[in-house]
């Protein structure tokens, strides 16, 4: 590969990846980190049965919190998707702010 178009480790996004148990059913999770957002995969079928859009809008007025989540891709009768949606990105938001903290101190 040409090094003028070999991207740099630190352009790479970093990537973790589990297997676990859940209930007793084998679920991989994967979780991306770009520089403007966060990709989750969560599967316990070994492929991606719907694909949802997170995100959180912070008000500039009140500092309200106002989470947007739509189906991409898949089941759209499911509405626990988006619960579940939801719950996940406001434990990545959570964990941003934690890590955030730290950093400062």
């Amino acid at each position: 590969m040409d090094d003028q178009i070999k991207p740099s480790i630190a352009s790479l996004p970093v990537t973790i990846h589990r297997s676990l148990l859940v209930n007793q059913i084998h679920s991989e999770i994967m979780l991306q980190r770009f520089s403007d957002r966060t990709f989750v995969l969560i599967t316990q079928i070994g492929k991606v049965g719907n694909l949802l859009s997170c995100s959180l809008e912070t008000s500039d007025i009140d500092c309200s919190k106002t989470y947007h989540v739509s189906n991409l891709l898949g089941n759209r009768e499911d509405s626990l998707l988006g619960v579940y949606a939801r719950a996940i990105l406001e434990k990545i938001v959570d964990l941003d702010k934690e890590q955030q903290r730290s950093s400062l101190t």
